[in-house]
């Protein structure tokens, strides 16, 4: 394998390729024996554990078979979130096996939604009503339980995406004024370098603390994602200009210098 630079590949085509890499490692550890009670789930190899949080892979997996055209992936992609809506809890949560923590049913709900538009009419009637269910349950839940003084700020970026992507699908007018509410909580916390606090531990009920990392790779994203979605020019503005002074922690060669965040 040789890198960007000595591929002088296109930018997405180099993505792309990366992406499909990454999903025939993933493919290889999916459970794929229909007898098997785990069947679609993907084994952790170093420890075993049927994670919920590694059926997100429905999306990277939808979105290679977008790509190439790959049965085996569409296929591995319903597999995986058929396993994932079978581990539901009654309110519509996913723990985070083997955590008790359900915070994380935003990123499962948002892989979900993102591959239902790329592989939904692939489903069976019965999968199709199975999968939106599921999702709108994941969604109720959500709006009901989200916000700071749940969950670390990463969350709530990340929900202000999911629920304004479940608001659309289901045409839901509250899921989308909770996903604006969330948003703008979230921009109100960005200091004047535009770093977002909430990632540590909580002070008079608050989290305080700034992580570079979970800004990037969670936080900012899914605020951006949230404004393509809806619209909504202010906050998209919050996010370039955080981006600009987030981009000084990353080195020549692509990696990031989070070590000075409070998760570090």
């Amino acid at each position: 394998y040789q890198p960007l630079a000595a591929q002088k590949l296109h930018p997405k085509k180099e993505y792309a390729a990366t992406l499909l890499r990454l999903d025939q490692a993933l493919l290889k550890r999916q459970i794929t024996d229909p007898s098997d009670p785990a069947y679609g789930a993907i084994r952790c190899r170093h420890c075993n554990v049927l994670h919920t949080r590694a059926a997100e892979a429905v999306y990277p997996f939808s979105t290679g078979y977008t790509i190439n055209g790959d049965t085996a992936l569409l296929q591995a992609a319903i597999r995986t979130g058929d396993w994932l809506l079978r581990q539901q809890e009654a309110d519509g949560s996913w723990k985070e096996t083997p955590e008790e923590w359900t915070g994380t049913t935003t990123d499962q709900l948002l892989m979900l939604l993102l591959a239902f538009d790329q592989l939904g009419d692939r489903l069976s009637r019965e999968q199709q009503q199975s999968w939106k269910q599921g999702m709108d349950k994941a969604a109720a839940y959500l709006f009901a339980v989200m916000k700071p003084e749940f969950a670390s700020i990463n969350y709530v970026a990340t929900t202000s995406a999911t629920l304004a992507k479940a608001g659309l699908f289901f045409q839901n007018n509250a899921y989308l004024q909770k996903a604006e509410a969330l948003a703008r909580r979230t921009v109100a916390k960005m200091d004047e370098d535009g770093f977002i606090n909430g990632e540590g531990g909580r002070s008079h009920k608050n989290k305080m603390g700034v992580d570079l990392g979970y800004n990037m790779e969670m936080s900012l994203w899914g605020l951006g994602l949230y404004a393509r979605l809806t619209g909504d020019t202010l906050v998209n503005g919050y996010v370039r200009r955080a981006l600009q002074n987030h981009l000084y922690f990353i080195y020549p060669d692509g990696s990031l210098d989070a070590s000075w965040g409070i998760r570090s």
